[in-house]
């Protein structure tokens, strides 16, 4: 259970220095302790037990950037995190290219006949073939997967929270489906 805005200013704070491997330099961050440890029981125990971190009241995160533990910080006090704006991408030169002397593999060739006319050759082939000794049963035919239509319904409710508050992206169509 998340503690009380007045629990969590009331607790003390607890060091964390991050990023050392990740930034190429540590940071150090004092947060209050009862934010953190409301979020999981092993960092409750990192933090509050008898692990020399919670007697120093001090942890080292060589592996965690400064931005994500941020992020994390914000999630842990306020419930969700923003999302830093991407970078840029450079726009691609005629260097970038690839010579036209390197040549393209050919495409496929595909067979002309519909579906339906390839899965009644199916069943004609494996109708013609012999059985074996053993007299296993013969697999049923299936019809491709591009004949049944795709289905996508509307969302019921937002899948975040916080779909309210934040701004999206400059390039993010509220039309387009963006998961997999």
């Amino acid at each position: 259970m998340q503690a009380s805005w007045v629990d969590i200013v009331g607790s003390r704070t607890f060091k964390f220095i991050v990023g050392e491997d990740i930034d190429g330099k540590a940071t150090e961050f004092e947060v209050y302790e009862e934010a953190i440890t409301g979020l999981s029981e092993n960092l409750r125990a990192t933090m509050t037990g008898y692990m020399v971190e919670a007697v120093e009241g001090r942890v080292v995160w060589k592996d965690v950037s400064k931005q994500t533990f941020e992020q994390f910080c914000q999630f842990a006090m306020m419930g969700g995190y923003s999302i830093p704006e991407p970078e840029r991408r450079e726009e691609a030169g005629p260097e970038d290219f690839l010579d036209s002397e390197v040549e393209a593999e050919p495409e496929p060739e595909y067979p002309s006949a519909t579906d339906l006319e390839l899965v009644e050759r199916m069943n004609k082939d494996e109708a013609n073939s012999s059985i074996s000794e053993e007299g296993s049963r013969k697999k049923p035919a299936c019809l491709p997967c591009s004949l049944f239509p795709l289905l996508s319904y509307p969302l019921i409710a937002p899948r975040s929270i916080f779909s309210d508050t934040f701004e999206p992206f400059d390039l993010f169509l509220k039309s387009r489906s963006y998961s997999n």
